[in-house]
């Protein structure tokens, strides 16, 4: 026999789910649903059997985080079109991207993996990765018709995330060219700075945001063709610019969401797809 203390406890953990799954259902899915054949038309074609899929991942999000039921229905739709377009689920095991709530407005985070495994995808990277520089480590740059990083890092003692002196993003081709960027911490502070707000990944996972800012930054200056796919890793990286700062996403242009969420080589052919119906 339950206690009257387990039944309060029971009325009340209903009452908290009940108006989320009215949200999901009433609201949310209706409103995915039906724009499910656009979210298929802005993708690769690849891609376009697993809006399902897709439209699942939203509800997985936001039963772990909640606050996403209290995004603007619009907004959800445009982070998902954005999540189709680039052909990466979110809030899966492999980490490639998040669905993330910025007061009522649901964004697409795309993460460093993510950004990896698109810049894979365009068959000319072999690998890519971003390294911190600590004041403990072995490190120098050399420029010229030569340029080389010489980085070895220390093996103990190296510090915190105050000691970390920059960043540098190198990416190898398979044609077995390499290039590399580098940022020291002034750079990477101005980039902190700009996030709005004092909480986020950049003030609590400093280290991996100066690691992910030197793969972005060595993506944005390296030679890659001009292929949908490289197309697509550089939508991801300007996205993903915006979400990082917590800027506000304008999502009430819906009606051609698809200029927001497409490559610009494929913007017109997508277009015309999706008036054709």
């Amino acid at each position: 026999k339950r206690d009257a203390s387990s039944e309060r406890k029971e009325k009340v953990s209903t009452a908290l789910v009940q108006p989320q799954v009215s949200k999901w259902s009433g609201i949310i899915k209706p409103e995915l649903e039906k724009t499910a054949p656009m979210l298929a038309k802005i993708a690769p074609k690849q891609f376009e059997q697993h809006i399902p899929r897709l439209i699942t991942c939203f509800n997985v999000a936001a039963r772990k985080t909640p606050a996403l039921l209290d995004c603007d229905p619009k907004s959800v739709v445009l982070a998902l079109a954005q999540s189709a377009a680039i052909a990466i689920f979110p809030n899966t095991p492999t980490n490639r991207a998040y669905l993330i709530p910025y007061k009522t407005e649901c964004q697409l985070q795309v993460s460093y993996p993510g950004l990896i495994e698109l810049a894979m995808r365009t068959g000319l990277v072999a690998s890519v990765k971003g390294v911190a520089v600590y004041k403990s480590d072995e490190f120098d740059i050399f420029e010229g018709s030569e340029a080389r990083i010489h980085h070895k890092p220390a093996i103990v003692n190296r510090g915190t995330d105050e000691d970390i002196i920059g960043a540098y993003g190198v990416i190898k081709f398979r044609s077995g060219e390499t290039q590399f960027r580098w940022l020291d911490r002034t750079q990477l502070d101005k980039r902190r700075a700009m996030s709005k707000g004092k909480t986020g990944p950049w003030f609590d996972w400093y280290k991996e945001m100066t690691e992910k800012t030197g793969v972005k930054y060595v993506l944005r200056q390296c030679s890659l063709s001009d292929s949908d796919e490289s197309e697509r890793l550089m939508m991801a990286v300007n996205h993903d610019d915006r979400a990082s700062l917590n800027e506000p996403i304008d999502a009430t242009p819906l009606d051609g969401f698809e200029e927001y969420a497409t490559p610009v080589s494929t913007a017109g052919s997508l277009a015309e797809k999706a008036s054709a119906t």
